[in-house]
């Protein structure tokens, strides 16, 4: 078994990997599909790039997330420098056509950073953060039954009654009950690397490339028929198990990797920052949608060429959020440190904690 008390580099390689194709995909899904419904490539390439979420799940549930106040004060924290300056700017100065009363009925929704924002992975991540410990505990009672259990259960609720039923709470995968399947199956990869780190590494590759290229080419092969829209179904949600299969062929891949570097340790510890900044509505809408559409050259260069200009752009997000990141890390650091002493003094006071 590995050892995991250190950042183990292959994994936050997995991490950078994983929010690079979540904003590669951001732009494919929220712009360049939607100014191209015409053009069903791009619904169909989706497909091969939609397991960054699932990934980053089943990094936490590898390495088991260790709650605390500081950590929970960090989510905090940069939801709401990344969320509620740029949205309450928005709101009070950018939009056009209100009147100030309209305006200031959108100022206490620009602060709910949380809970009225598109951040739908930070709200459920935030949950599986705060009841992790819960896990964690269920886990050490009996490692090897009640981690198959919880991937038993929380599978029967979210891959089977979710995936095939009409519940639109749990149908998308974009819930607690299925971060918790992915918590389970993160934490028994870290249990059995000894053995599925022996795979051969050409097997493991032929078939990651393979079951998306499958993917790919199937649903535009046979696009506009049943089995397109099936597939859709089958492939696409963040609770399908193909998908899962996906994905869980990539972390074993990263996972066989050997490498330990503090540039790569430094750029993924900005990941989660990359993903509040792009994911922004106002940054969205106001910067990314008049760059990528103003930068579209399907039209004239082919479908290729704009791949590659969409990979250029998340480079450029990528390397802008990491700048930010760091630039705010001190100041946001020293904000953090107040916040948690306040805390603690308070869990104290309150025998919620000892001192």
């Amino acid at each position: 078994m590995q050892q995991t008390q250190v950042r183990q580099s292959n994994y936050e390689l997995l991490r950078i990997f994983s929010m690079f194709m979540i904003i590669f995909y951001h732009l494919i899904f929220f712009i360049v599909a939607r100014n191209h419904r015409d053009v069903p490539f791009w619904q169909s390439f989706q497909l091969a790039i939609h397991t960054g979420v699932i990934l980053f799940v089943l990094i936490s549930g590898y390495f088991g997330i260790k709650t605390s106040t500081k950590g929970f004060v960090r989510l905090l924290l940069l939801s709401l420098v990344y969320y509620v300056p740029i949205v309450l700017v928005d709101n009070l100065i950018l939009k056009e056509g209100l009147t100030a009363a309209e305006k200031w009925q959108l100022v206490l929704p620009s602060f709910q950073a949380v809970t009225k924002s598109p951040y739908w992975f930070l709200r459920t991540y935030m949950w599986l953060y705060l009841l992790a410990p819960l896990a964690n505990k269920f886990f050490e009672a009996d490692p090897k039954r009640n981690k198959l259990v919880l991937l038993l259960v929380c599978g029967a609720i979210s891959l089977y009654a979710g995936y095939n039923g009409v519940d639109g709470s749990i149908t998308d995968g974009k819930n607690i009950i299925n971060f918790f399947f992915l918590y389970a199956l993160g934490s028994i990869l870290h249990d059995t690397y000894d053995k599925w780190s022996n795979w051969k590494t050409w097997k493991l590759l032929t078939a990651f490339l393979g079951l998306c290229v499958a993917l790919v080419w199937s649903h535009l092969h046979f696009n506009g028929t049943w089995y397109s829209t099936t597939l859709w179904q089958l492939a696409y949600p963040y609770n399908s198990p193909i998908l899962m299969i996906v994905a869980v062929l990539a972390f074993m891949l990263f996972g066989k990797i050997q490498i330990q570097s503090k540039a790569v340790n430094w750029v993924a510890a900005s990941t989660f920052s990359m993903y509040l900044i792009h994911r922004n509505p106002v940054v969205l809408e106001r910067v990314l949608r008049p760059v990528v559409s103003n930068t579209d050259i399907s039209q004239t260069s082919g479908i290729l060429a704009e791949i590659g200009v969409l990979l250029l752009l998340s480079v450029a997000i990528f390397v802008i959020s990491i700048v930010i990141d760091k630039l705010l890390a001190i100041p946001l650091s020293r904000v953090q440190a107040a916040i948690v002493r306040w805390l603690d003094g308070i869990l104290v006071k309150t025998g919620l904690r000892k001192a």
